[in-house]
């Protein structure tokens, strides 16, 4: 007595047969992957881009500041002309760098006494986007 059973031979369907991911399905996982992180390094230059920059207008703003500092506390009024009106070649150590100083003495000989000095410090070189600039007035004692 031996029965016979009738198992269904088992055969492999469209849904069983998928193991893993295509060739396709990889080179576009890929792709994507390839154009994030050329994104990523994109923004990253231009971060690095945009930090040097601001270290470099800081250093030029610095150096405009202490020159105009400088001849603000100078209390030698008559010679401010010879002392600092100038053109400093590779200001910031740097060549190509260029800070330039110049006092224009205002008088008026009419019916006012008007007797002051104009400071004006620029500095400026091939990096910057602007000039870094700085004015003051100086009146006399």
């Amino acid at each position: 007595m031996l029965k016979r059973l009738n198992s269904p031979i088992r055969t492999n369907t469209a849904s069983d047969s998928r193991g893993g991911f295509t060739l396709v399905e990889v080179i576009i996982a890929l792709v994507i992957l390839a154009a994030a992180v050329l994104g990523l390094a994109g923004s990253a230059t231009k971060l690095t881009t945009a930090a040097s920059s601001a270290e470099l207008r800081a250093l030029a703003l610095y150096s405009v500041e202490d020159r105009i500092t400088q001849i603000d506390l100078d209390t030698r009024y008559s010679q401010l002309e010879t002392l600092y009106d100038s053109v400093q070649p590779n200001a910031l150590g740097l060549p190509g760098f260029t800070r330039t100083t110049t006092i224009t003495h205002i008088t008026n000989d009419g019916g006012e006494t008007v007797d002051y000095k104009v400071v004006s410090v620029v500095l400026d070189g091939p990096q910057l986007t602007a000039p870094v600039s700085r004015r003051l007035v100086v009146p006399a004692p």
